[in-house]
């Protein structure tokens, strides 16, 4: 592995661990760096929630996405 290589690991590393948890759920905004975020359901069936995304409550980016039962990055 080159050293560009592990330098690149590295800062996607951190990007990762600062904008999101582990699940791919975002702890805070990449556009803005707000940490004030709103869930908004997107859809359910038969009453189940299927589909939600979370936007930042400071500039409106969608900021996540979750779609039964993973966040998609």
């Amino acid at each position: 592995m080159s050293f560009k290589q592990i330098i690149f690991n590295i800062k996607e590393m951190f990007f990762f661990k600062r904008y999101f948890f582990d699940d791919y759920k975002p702890k805070r905004c990449i556009y803005c760096e707000s940490s004030s975020l709103n869930e908004e359901i997107v859809d359910k069936i038969d009453g189940l929630l299927v589909e939600k995304q979370i936007k930042c409550s400071k500039c409106n980016e969608i900021v996540g996405y979750w779609s039964y039962g993973y966040w998609l990055p």
